[in-house]
């Protein structure tokens, strides 16, 4: 029986499941019995295709994790965590760790806002802070959210921890754990010992371990618009050399007339590989297919491709129903079923030199790899290389020399044979692929950015997707028509479904330290905050990335942080007021507050950095309706100054965050609120 229909199943089953968990018991009891009486009556397709939908949504049940109780707002704890993932940078360490309420056993994200103690998988750790629902801190539409990444992983809680709040207190050895030390180990090898420069250590730790962030981000952005971006994640492509490769290493099993250890062999030291790499999907999938077609070499028997990647798809998700939602997982199958489905109408045949052959095929293999991926992938990264052939059929010729060579290089460092020059030849397969990258990137519009649409539209682009494939296959050009029309009715649909959006805009952001209001007129946008200047530059960075799609939404180019006068029909800003639409804001630092100008009604009194009065005096002078601390303070400040509040029952909260006024709340008053703010 084919597994498409079946996998079809499987995976409504998950989605039921994902969407509709509040039912899925009495559905799947209702299902199940409704495919018993189907085989009953003879429709046995039927019954097991509903079967596999049964069997996803359990499995989807199961994956469903814990979640702990957020009843208490902001209430500490103290957490204990088995560390499954970290993340570094130079300003904190990102972990997901897993932790055992006693009610229920939960993941949660946890920020630890310092470099020390080092952490890494397998460590238990120890933990003091609030656990708060992820993706809260996303506040403007469009922001950057860890949401989907929780998701994928099973993370249902997130905990900010301040230095010295986290500590180790023992190591748990598992199998995920130590494969992650072996791919920082060899991580660090290829950095230290390899020989190569940044650029080349970094591409072949990509290739290797799948940890692109030594590349760097300027020569990943490169390129992504050269259309290369496939080629630092690891793939099908990437099995694919490996797997030659010990073939090569395994070839004398095959003459001494072992055949069959041959294939067996290989297979397990691909999965060996599979378990280095962290099980990512596309690898697994390659290996999967792999594995499929090595026991038939070894059985003598044949297999269907179509069959393996659907058998791939199923065992990937009956184990992780997640993956299906994962981006990776979605693009590996679909340029693995594009390549499976367009080329026999296109691949170079007849009598032609074989370097034409060569090269025809692979072109069509790459045109067929980004008609399966190109929507998929705009959808999800707002972004379309339009010279992506001119790119991948140099790197895709001396990809595998690189990825080999760079695999035989670090096997002759463990010798004692000097590999000078592999290491040449190395850094010059790098920079022909660098160099490639470089000049199709700078060709003119070799990107189309900014590229937002509904994912409905993905629903008629794969239509006529499939529909051109069925007219090539049976050969009917009415099919081509009808692949015509559906992409004429994508283009059009997309151009009239783009979003409004009001001439200006105001939000109060969360960030750790400092109040950040968002404000943009038109396509300018600017930060209004309470920071110090020696820290705006550093502000910009990070919030221009968590606003990387409302900026290109909205067409804003670039954001610009301010914290001096800055006066607009929407908004007058000064040392001591902040007036945005009809919500007016008074400042209280390192300057006394000043009484608002004509009386006006105080919304927030901000109480910033350098602030150093009674908090309670800022509260009779102004008598705003809320007192706001500011993160700029410092936290020992902040729990003192929440003290003397809570005191004397006077409102406040800390931090400001959401839309400070609607759309339609913003008008002219702001203006001349400012005008008469403004010194004589």
């Amino acid at each position: 029986m084919p597994l498409l229909p079946l996998l079809a199943a499987f995976v409504a089953g998950v989605i039921v499941a994902h969407y509709s968990p509040g039912y899925l018991i009495y559905g799947a009891a209702l299902l199940a019995a409704l495919c018993f009486c189907a085989w009953l009556g003879g429709w046995r397709k039927v019954a097991v295709a509903g079967l596999f939908a049964v069997i996803g949504g359990v499995a989807m049940m199961i994956a469903t994790p814990g979640r702990p109780d957020f009843d208490r707002e902001d209430a500490p704890g103290a957490y204990v965590g088995f560390v499954e993932e970290i993340s570094d940078s130079p300003y904190n360490q990102r972990i997901v760790a897993k932790v055992d309420a006693g009610v229920c056993v939960f993941s949660v994200l946890v920020y630890y806002h310092d470099v020390l103690p080092v952490i890494r998988e397998g460590d238990v750790i120890m933990f003091a802070g609030a656990l708060r629902p992820v993706g809260e801190e996303a506040v403007v539409p469009d922001e950057f959210s860890m949401s989907g990444f929780a998701a994928r992983r099973g993370v249902t809680a997130q905990c900010h921890v301040q230095p010295g709040g986290v500590e180790v207190t023992g190591h748990k050895a598992s199998l995920p754990a130590f494969f992650a030390g072996m791919r920082r180990n060899l991580s660090d090898y290829i950095h230290c010992r390899s020989g190569l420069g940044s650029g080349a250590a970094g591409m072949l730790d990509a290739m290797l371990t799948g940890d692109a962030s030594a590349f760097g981000r300027e020569r990943r952005d490169v390129f992504a618009d050269a259309g290369l971006a496939h080629v630092l994640a690891l793939s099908g492509t990437h099995v694919a050399v490996i797997a030659f490769m010990v073939s090569m290493l395994f070839f004398p099993l095959r003459m001494a007339g072992h055949r069959r250890w041959e294939p067996v062999c290989i297979i397990a030291v691909l999965w060996g590989y599979v378990l280095l790499a962290g099980c990512i999907p596309s690898v697994v999938r390659a290996a999967i297919m792999v594995s499929v077609v090595g026991f038939g070499r070894a059985f003598r028997r044949g297999s269907n491709s179509l069959n393996n990647l659907c058998l791939a798809a199923l065992l990937i998700l009956l184990f992780d129903p997640m993956a299906l939602f994962a981006p990776g997982f979605q693009l590996s199958f679909a340029a693995v079923a594009a390549i499976l489905m367009f080329p026999f109408a296109l691949f170079v045949k007849g009598n032609v030199a074989w370097p034409v052959r060569v090269a025809g095929n692979w072109l069509c293999v790459c045109v067929s790899a980004v008609v399966g991926t190109g929507a998929l992938a705009a959808w999800y990264f707002h972004s379309l290389p339009l010279y992506f052939i001119l790119a991948n059929i140099p790197v895709g010729i001396v990809l595998p020399f690189f990825i080999g060579g760079g695999v035989l290089l670090l096997l002759l460092n463990l010798t004692p044979f000097s590999p000078g020059c592999l290491v040449d030849v190395v850094e010059r397969v790098y920079e022909v692929m660098e160099w490639v990258a470089h000049r199709v990137a700078g060709l003119p519009g070799a990107a189309v950015g900014d590229v937002y649409f509904h994912w409905w539209l993905l629903l008629p682009y794969y239509g006529a997707v499939f529909a051109a494939w069925y007219g090539l296959r049976k050969k009917r050009p009415v099919f081509g028509l009808y692949a015509l029309m559906l992409s004429v009715f994508a283009v059009f649909a997309l151009r009239i479904s783009q979003p409004g959006y009001p001439e200006a805009e105001a939000y109060a952001m969360r960030y750790r330290y400092a109040t950040v209001v968002l404000l943009r007129e038109g396509d300018k946008a600017m930060l209004l905050t309470d920071a110090p200047e020696r820290f705006h530059d550093d502000m910009r960075e990070r919030i221009s990335r968590r606003l990387t799609d409302y900026m290109g939404r909205r067409g804003v180019g670039s954001l610009e942080v301010v914290n001096g006068v800055n006066d607009s029909q929407w908004w007058y800003a000064d040392s001591g007021f902040w007036v945005i639409g009809n919500t007016f804001i008074a400042l209280a630092g390192r300057e006394p507050a000043e009484s608002p100008p004509g009386g006006q009604h105080v919304d927030y009194a901000l109480v910033t950095a350098g602030f150093n009065g009674d908090v309670e005096n800022v509260w009779r002078r102004l008598h705003p309706d809320t007192v706001v601390l500011s993160p700029s303070l410092h936290p020992s400040r902040i729990e003192a100054y929440k003290a003397r509040l809570l005191s004397h029952d006077i409102p406040f909260r800390v931090g400001l965050e959401g839309m400070l006024c609607p759309c339609d709340a913003i008008h002219d008053k702001c203006h001349d609120i400012g005008q008469a703010a403004m010194p004589d």
